[in-house]
């Protein structure tokens, strides 16, 4: 077998990515001219500027023209990595089953670590979350506004990188099907059982709050698999994964 070439410019690419991840060049940075890039890393002004487009396609820096253009560096954020997540996933055939597997893998292993590090803010962001669907189950939209935020609170304050990344990378990935099949028509949420997951959730975050992270994980998990079986009773327990329908819109990810 040939040996892989690797262009010069995946090359240059390369070594920027690893200058950014490294933190000497953190987000928010502008970096060098281009002058002193090319001068730096001996590549051409074509090279340089091929390698820029790559890590700007990878949502990690942005470049602007002009006499007083350059590219600064951005945090990625989980919508950017989200996006090339949902589309390998869809690309794989996924199954909408496989998609909750996951999710009862990371929030459940997150509901136990919030009661385990029990900050009295973070229960109070993720009550005030679940008081506010109290009074909107009549409106499912603006009930998933607050069922995602109350997702992501508790992923991203369970204290372990990883997991929080993981976890709401499969959330928002998630919330991209619910999109797609909400658009549909495919998958109706009742009143009845919006209440029962106000009533689920406010428990929830009682055993958060008593630090039972035992029980708080346990009633994570039965959450969702309520969750699911509702979802294979509306599509079928072999649908597949969402995440690009042919008339939909392009995903808007933070």
């Amino acid at each position: 077998m040939a040996p892989v070439r690797i262009s010069k410019a995946r090359l240059c690419a390369a070594q920027l990515r690893e200058e950014i991840a490294t933190g000497k060049s953190p987000p928010g940075a502008a970096l060098p001219p281009e002058a002193q890039l090319v001068d730096r890393l001996g590549v051409a002004r074509g090279t340089l500027r091929e390698a820029l487009r790559i890590l700007e396609s990878e949502g990690l820096v942005q470049v602007s023209r002009g006499a007083k253009g350059g590219a600064v560096v951005l945090d990625p954020g989980i919508g950017s990595i989200a996006l090339q997540v949902g589309t390998y996933l869809q690309l794989q055939s996924t199954r909408l089953e496989d998609l909750f597997a996951a999710r009862a893998i990371y929030e459940p292993a997150a509901a136990r670590a919030i009661a385990e590090r029990s900050d009295q803010a973070v229960l109070a962001a993720l009550a005030q979350c679940v008081a506010a669907q109290e009074f909107c189950v009549h409106d499912m939209v603006l009930y998933r506004s607050h069922e995602d935020t109350f997702c992501m609170v508790m992923l991203s304050n369970c204290g372990n990188p990883v997991l929080a990344l993981m976890g709401g990378v499969i959330n928002t990935v998630f919330k991209r099907h619910l999109d797609q099949v909400r658009e549909g028509a495919a998958v109706r949420q009742v009143p009845e059982h919006m209440q029962e997951g106000v009533k689920a959730k406010r428990r929830i975050v009682e055993l958060m709050g008593q630090g039972d992270g035992e029980a708080a994980e346990q009633a994570w998990r039965i959450y969702i698999e309520t969750f699911r079986k509702r979802f294979a009773a509306a599509l079928g327990p072999d649908a597949a994964f969402k995440y690009y329908t042919s008339a939909a819109k392009p995903p808007q990810h933070a």
